[in-house]
Parts: C-alpha cells; structure tokens; sequence
C-alpha cells in the first residue's frame, strides 16, 4: 500500500519489470532479493490481506450477512493484491491498482458505518448515497489515473478514515461485549502502529539499517481492515436480534463471528 513519494538509492537497479515509473520508490532496496519482484517483503507483506480478507468473505457469506460485508472483505484481498502488483513491479499501472482500491475501501467502510442512521428511511435514500459513493469511487479511478496526484491520494484517504472514526467510537460506547469492543481496539492500535512503521521507513529511509516499515505497514493495516468489518458485523448481528459471539479461530491471533439465531431474550 502506498503512502508517500521517497526517494530511494536503489530506484536506478532495473529488473524483470524494467525501469520504476511509479510515483513512489520505497525504502526496501529494489530487487535485491529476486531479479523478479522489485521490493520482495514489500510485497509478500500482503498476503495478509488476502488470506484475512479471503477467509472474511467465506465467514461473511457462511453467517449470511449482507451485500456490503462480503464486498468489504473481498475489496481487502483486492487491496492486497494491487498492493502486491504494485510493490512487486514499481510500474504506475500497478500504483493504481494499489492506490484505488485503497479508497473504495474506506468509502464501503463509511457505508457500512453510516448506513444504519438512514435504515428506517425510504429506499431511495439509500439508493442515492450508494450512486454518490460509487460516483466518487469511480471518479477517483479515472482522475487519479490521469493526473497522478499522490498527495490527493493520501489526504482524501486519511480525510475518510478520520470520517470514520465518530461513528466507530460510537458503536464502541454502545457495546459491552468485552471481545467485541477488543476488536476496536485492535483497530485503532493496529492503525497507529501501522502509522508508525510508515513514520519510521519515511524518515529512516537512508539510515544505515532498514526495518522494513512498509513491509509492517502492510501488516497491522491488513489487521486493521479485518478487525473493524468483524466488530460491525457483530454490530448488525445483534441489531437484528441476534446472538452473536467473538470466539477464536484455529490459529489463535484470528477471530471470527460465531452466530445463535436465539432471541436475545431467550434463555437456554
């Protein structure tokens, strides 16, 4: 995922995928692993997002959530895989795919958090905002690939996550699941420290180590795009009666929604 234009020493190494015409060159040394992937653990970092993406979709689709949940979680592995293309290539084309998803991202996940405030009104209302949020999304993709702005990119990104986070905090003050409020804590503590690997490969980026912040990044904000879909799922779970639970998965760092279909007010 891209954040910031650097420039780096290593921008002039050519490999399998030619010269660097993206906008960005990060700090990780250009194919000084594989003569086929420019930024190797900048790359492979994005697994993540696939696998926890991947394995949200088959959960949202299994408990029967809707549309807007199984689009969120299968934008997230489209996120890492843009994200994969792009640092594996260091080509604008591939910048794109890295950089536009990025931002239907955070417009699904504004959907997802407003849209309840407007649930009891006419449909069209809700028509309406889905076309303007897929107007925008759309118009950022042809702009963006015409005019290259980065700085654009990164403020509009920011401008829509800090949008977001009213609306979270809210739902976080309104749940007393001790697991499910963990989630937005593990989304906020991810976000930051994600920040601060960014922060890090920024302005270290010409010190004589390199931490690999970008590679960290990918990490914590692959948690990140899990953890926050997964609390409003528990979210809508219970505004629709339900009895749902956060409970761990096979591997222990995962968690996942298991669902009753109980009335809350049934007892076993």
């Amino acid at each position: 995922m891209s954040a910031a234009t650097l420039s780096s020493s290593s921008s002039s190494t050519v490999g399998f995928w030619g010269p660097t015409t993206s906008t960005i060159d990060w700090c990780e040394p250009n194919y000084a692993v594989s003569h086929y992937i420019a930024e190797f653990w900048n790359t492979w970092s994005n697994l993540f997002f696939v696998l926890l993406g991947l394995y949200g979709l088959v959960r949202s689709i299994a408990q029967g959530f809707e549309l807007r949940f199984h689009l969120i979680y299968l934008n997230v592995m489209v996120v890492g895989i843009g994200s994969a293309m792009f640092h594996g290539t260091l080509t604008y084309v591939s910048q794109q795919c890295d950089e536009t998803p990025m931002i239907w991202s955070t417009l699904l996940w504004f959907y997802i958090l407003y849209s309840p405030l407007w649930e009891s009104c006419p449909t069209w209302i809700d028509h309406m905002i889905v076309t303007s949020l897929v107007v925008v999304g759309a118009s950022f993709a042809i702009l963006h690939s015409i005019y290259r702005f980065t700085t654009a990119f990164q403020l509009l990104f920011s401008t829509l996550v800090v949008l977001c986070l009213p609306r979270l905090l809210y739902y976080y003050s309104h749940t007393t699941d001790a697991r499910a409020r963990a989630l937005v804590v593990t989304y906020l503590v991810c976000i930051v420290l994600a920040a601060a690997c960014w922060l890090v490969d920024y302005h270290q980026c010409h010190a004589p180590y390199n931490v690999y912040g970008h590679a960290w990044w990918h990490c914590f904000m692959s948690m990140n795009a899990y953890a926050g879909p997964l609390f409003m799922q528990f979210v809508r779970a219970v505004s629709k009666g339900q009895r749902p639970h956060v409970v761990h998965t096979s591997c222990p760092l995962v968690l996942t929604i298991d669902i009753r279909d109980e009335e809350l007010n049934k007892t076993e």
